[in-house]
Formats: structure tokens, C-alpha cells, sequence
């Protein structure tokens, strides 16, 4: 028995001794193997710097290539690049400025088109919302003005500041050395009382009201039979000039719901206004039709001078 244990023990003793032999010996091939990647590893790397050498060289060459056959033009590399800089920034700023010439250009014929295309729809609106702010402004004259002089009479009520439209006086006549309307009639308007001696129904230039928008014009327009220099009438009561227009006045409804029309509305001292100097009571409503060739406009105000711009409908049968 005892033999036989001691067999077993030699037998397993030489077996442990064999197997970690193996082992050292797998390990050692492996070590082997890593070796020899690892030369292979260093035989690319050594190609690789090969290939980066020669790839140096060949670069070194052509630059040297270059330079030498640029070497009567430019002495470097770098006077080459920076001439083509130059060059390119040049074209570029020569070629920017044209197109800024060329979109300046259809700007301003864009703008022009569409400045008087503007123009041509808005001058009636415009004109009449002006003569609104007219309208106010006799309104305040006549509040301002008392021209009662104590007399049992009327006589004062001729003196009422009034608005009237009127054709434009721009013929001179010779003989009388007073302008006079001529046969293409223009309209206007012109905003004065008739305070100064007797009651002629044609403004001096001290009846006029002064332009509230600039003091040294006049809010008138040239007015036959009054001599009066041009140059001081605001330019937007010439209707015609500034909207086109060739037709304007006052319609109303009287009593018996018939059309009237009238060139002439007065200002009471209570700012009250009416056709009828002798009546400001009667008539509630009045309305402005201005004309150009190919539109109206209306203008609806009462008594009291609240103004405002309405349907043509409104002023649809005004003639």
C-alpha cells in the first residue's frame, strides 16, 4: 500500500511539474508572437518615414522649382501670394462699387414711380383734410374777432370772416393792371373778412388771414380783381396746382330738401357757420365736393364746425 501512494504522489508531483512547464512554454510563444508584431510594427513605421522623407523631398523640389523659375519675377514665395491678394481685393472693390452704382440707380427710378403714384392717389386726401384744418382755423379767427360796433344795424355781419373758392386770377390785364381769371379756369380758395371800409366782397391783403404755418404767407389764392403780389399765397389753396382739382364748393339741403350750392361760407363770432350771413341756424349740415378729372371726395361739416371726410355717396348728387 504504501508503494502505491508513493507512485500516485511521483505521478502526480511529474504531472504539476509538466503542465507548469507548458504553460511557461505557451507563454513564451506568445511573448514570440507579440515580438514579432512588433517588428512588423517597426517595418511600417520605418516605411512610413520613408515614404514622409521622400513626400519632403518631392515638395522641397517643386517649391525650389518654383521659386527658381519665379526667381526674375518675384524673390519669394511670399511677394507671389501677396500680389495675387492684392490683385483679387482690387477686382473685388472695383466690381462692389458697380453694383452699388447700378442698385443706386434703379432705386431712385423705383422710388420716383412709386413717389408719384402715391402722390396721384393721396393729393385729394391730402388737400381736403388741408382744407379742414382751414376750416378750423377761420372757425378760431371768427371767436377771436369781434367786429359789433355797438350800431342798432347789421352792417357788422358783412365783416364775418368767410371762406370762398374762387377761379384763379392769372391773366394780367393791362388795362385795368389787375389780374383776372382766365378762360382754363383754375380753383382755389381764399380765407378773409371784409373789415376794411365798405363791404366790396373782394379781400385786401389786410383782410387775409395770415397762414398759421408760416406768418409770412397768406392762405389764398389769386383773386380777381386784387392786385396782389403771388409769391405771398400759401401754395395749397390753389387747389388746382397742388390736387389737380378743377371743381370745388359748399352744397346743402334747404327746407324744402333741395340742392343748393354756394362759393361762400361765413363764420358768426360764435364760430357758427352758414351760407346766409343773416342765418346760422337754418341749415344743420354742409358739404365740400372737391373734383379732379378722375375722382371726388367729400366733406361732410355742421353748423358748429365739426368736419370729417365721408362716402362719395354722400356727395354723389352734387354738381
Amino acid at each position: 500500500m504504501l508503494s502505491i501512494k508513493k507512485h500516485n504522489n511521483n505521478f502526480i508531483n511529474s504531472f504539476l511539474i509538466y503542465s507548469f512547464y507548458t504553460k511557461d512554454i505557451n507563454k513564451q510563444d506568445i511573448n514570440k508572437q507579440d515580438i514579432n508584431k512588433q517588428d512588423i510594427n517597426t517595418k511600417s513605421i520605418k516605411k512610413l518615414t520613408i515614404n514622409t522623407t521622400s513626400i519632403n523631398k518631392i515638395k522641397n523640389t517643386n517649391i525650389s522649382k518654383v521659386l527658381n523659375t519665379n526667381k526674375g519675377k518675384y524673390k519669394d514665395l511670399n511677394k507671389v501670394l501677396n500680389n495675387k491678394a492684392n490683385n483679387f481685393t482690387h477686382n473685388k472693390q472695383a466690381y462692389t462699387l458697380l453694383e452699388l452704382v447700378i442698385v443706386i440707380v434703379i432705386i431712385a427710378i423705383l422710388s420716383s414711380v412709386a413717389l408719384s403714384k402715391i402722390h396721384s392717389i393721396n393729393s385729394l386726401e391730402e388737400s381736403a383734410r388741408a382744407l379742414m384744418n382751414d376750416i378750423k382755423y377761420a372757425q378760431i379767427n371768427a371767436l377771436s374777432y369781434d367786429f359789433y360796433d355797438g350800431a342798432n344795424n347789421d352792417d357788422y355781419k358783412k365783416k364775418y370772416f368767410r371762406l370762398r373758392f374762387h377761379c384763379i386770377a392769372n391773366t394780367y390785364n393791362a388795362k385795368y393792371k389787375k389780374y383776372i381769371c382766365s378762360k382754363n379756369k383754375e380753383i382755389g380758395y381764399t380765407i378773409f373778412a371784409d373789415k376794411a371800409g365798405k363791404s366790396s366782397s373782394n379781400p385786401d391783403k389786410n383782410e387775409i388771414v395770415k397762414d398759421y404755418i408760416n406768418k409770412s404767407l397768406l392762405i389764398a389764392a389769386p383773386f380777381s380783381g386784387v392786385s396782389i403780389d403771388k409769391s405771398l399765397f400759401t401754395p395749397r389753396a390753389n387747389l388746382s396746382k397742388s390736387a389737380n382739382i378743377i371743381k370745388a364748393a359748399f352744397y346743402y339741403y334747404d327746407n324744402k330738401a333741395k340742392i343748393k350750392k354756394t362759393s361762400t361760407i361765413y363764420f358768426n363770432e360764435f364760430g357758427n357757420l352758414s351760407s346766409n350771413i343773416y342765418d346760422f341756424n337754418s341749415i344743420q349740415h354742409y358739404y365740400i365736393k372737391l373734383s379732379s378729372k378722375d375722382d371726388y371726395i367729400c366733406i361732410k361739416l355742421n353748423y358748429i364746425g365739426f368736419s370729417k371726410i365721408v362716402d362719395k355717396s354722400e356727395c354723389i348728387n352734387f354738381n
